[in-house]
């Protein structure tokens, strides 16, 4: 029997299918580095004030999950703040309100991703 009539995908047919989904290849490179530090975007920093009123902009938050929403919304991270909200709270962010370390090694992707994101988003009329 071959490969794929157990189900596994050739390497050619794998990177079809993470070309055709680019945000599901980059949840799951992303889910190999967590947890994960960021910086707020001015958007997030905004909504984050509600909650806890010291947050500025050198504040860092935590990313502990990465989810793929799909379609226009894209790319989610569940963040912590560090004991500034109630234990109870989760915080789940768009990624693109985020702002990672340009010295990691997926940030290259993380900015391609939300260049590409943003502007699919100006395209359709969306606004984030």
């Amino acid at each position: 029997m071959s490969a794929v009539q157990f189900g596994v995908l050739p390497l050619e047919a794998r990177r079809v299918r993470e070309t055709a989904h680019p945000s599901k290849a980059l949840a799951r490179r992303l889910r190999g580095f967590l947890p994960l530090s960021a910086h707020c975007r001015s958007p997030l920093l905004k909504m984050l004030r509600g909650y806890a009123p010291n947050v500025t902009a050198s504040s860092q938050v935590l990313v502990t999950g990465v989810y793929d929403m799909g379609g226009s919304v894209g790319l989610m991270c569940r963040i912590e703040l560090g004991g500034e909200i109630a234990a109870s709270a989760v915080l789940v962010v768009p990624i693109t309100h985020l702002a990672f370390d340009r010295r990691h090694p997926i940030s290259r992707d993380l900015a391609n991703y939300r260049r590409l994101h943003t502007g699919r988003l100006e395209a359709n009329g969306s606004r984030e």
